[in-house]
């Protein structure tokens, strides 16, 4: 293993232990967001091993007047942990009912780990207007937007809301099946591609191509 990696992994687990949060889960999610760098920034400016923009960062307590801990290992995965935990809270409230977001997610057959990944990228709202619009066919233009622009080169602006959603469903759920491989691979202690992060940004069907 290499010395990043090794030093990388034993913050993470330090970080799950004092947080009482699942290490494998945690490590799916380093990886997922960044391919395991801590270091990284995007292209549309997110930063760091979990990928915090600044108005997260800010929210979470990693960027302030003089501060960004964005790229600190430690406090963005204590913070990613804090996000996962708000983002997919079990009860939703309207005006009308209560549900569980848990049991309408696992309807899709998106495992927690995904809806953790996809409330990070579209919002705790914006996700549950998707998994609910893919049931009602109904979904608000902003959330629209944001998916649209999170499929990649894929041209879907011709579908109706029930259809993209579901088809944004399936894309994701690929897309992340990808990283949790790559993700098995970090744990096994292989050192990755130095190019993998970017590879994330530039591949035909990226998101953010």
């Amino acid at each position: 293993m290499g010395n990043r990696i090794m030093a990388d992994y034993d913050i993470l687990k330090t970080v799950a232990e004092e947080k009482k949060f699942d290490l494998d889960q945690l490590i799916n999610m380093y990886v997922a967001e960044s391919s395991g760098r801590s270091d990284v920034v995007n292209p549309k400016g997110y930063v760091g091993g979990f990928q915090f923009g600044t108005m997260a960062g800010e929210e979470y307590g990693l960027v302030g007047e003089g501060f960004d801990y964005r790229k600190d290992l430690k406090k963005s995965a204590s913070a990613a942990i804090d996000m996962y935990r708000a983002n997919i809270r079990d009860e939703v409230k309207n005006k009308k009912s209560t549900w569980s977001l848990s049991k309408v997610f696992k309807e899709h057959e998106i495992t927690p780990d995904l809806a953790g990944y996809l409330t990070h990228q579209q919002g705790r709202f914006g996700f549950i207007d998707i998994i609910t619009g893919a049931k009602s066919g109904n979904i608000s233009a902003e959330t629209r937007k944001n998916m649209l622009e999170n499929v990649g080169s894929k041209d879907l602006s011709g579908l109706g809301d029930k259809e993209l959603a579901n088809k944004f469903i399936n894309f994701w759920k690929g897309r992340y099946e990808e990283k949790t491989k790559e993700a098995v691979r970090w744990k096994a202690r292989k050192e990755p591609r130095e190019e993998a992060y970017m590879d994330m940004w530039t591949k035909e069907d990226n998101p953010l191509a």
